[in-house]
């Protein structure tokens, strides 16, 4: 199982880790947004999608990129992190997604 974890400390001491969310297909890459949501490249699915950390909502903001391969099986001669896909938010709130393995960046405009 591939989750989020929200991870707190009160004073110093580690409070026991709420899964916020489960399930996602093959995350790489990671960032805020400019609402402080979390962007997830789910690279299996195809998709990136944004968790609300407040409620664990997780909701899909593209469809259908063009990433990295499916996970890699022991037979090939590359291995799974050879491609990256990831994210991350410009100044003005446009979100760019790079597809590794398909040597693609994606421009998702907010406006």
């Amino acid at each position: 199982m591939l989750c989020v974890l929200k991870i707190e400390f009160n004073r110093g001491v580690l409070l026991e880790p709420t899964i916020l969310v489960k399930w996602l297909q093959n995350p790489e890459g990671l960032t805020w947004d400019k609402e402080g949501g979390l962007l997830v490249v789910e690279s299996e699915a195809s998709r990136l999608s944004r968790v609300d950390l407040a409620t664990g909502v997780v909701t899909t903001i593209a469809n259908g990129l063009k990433l990295s391969a499916a996970p890699i099986n022991l037979d090939n001669l590359v291995t799974p992190t050879f491609w990256f896909d990831g994210v991350a938010v410009g100044q003005s709130g446009d979100i760019y997604v790079s597809g590794g393995g398909k040597n693609v960046i994606y421009r998702i405009s907010t406006n």
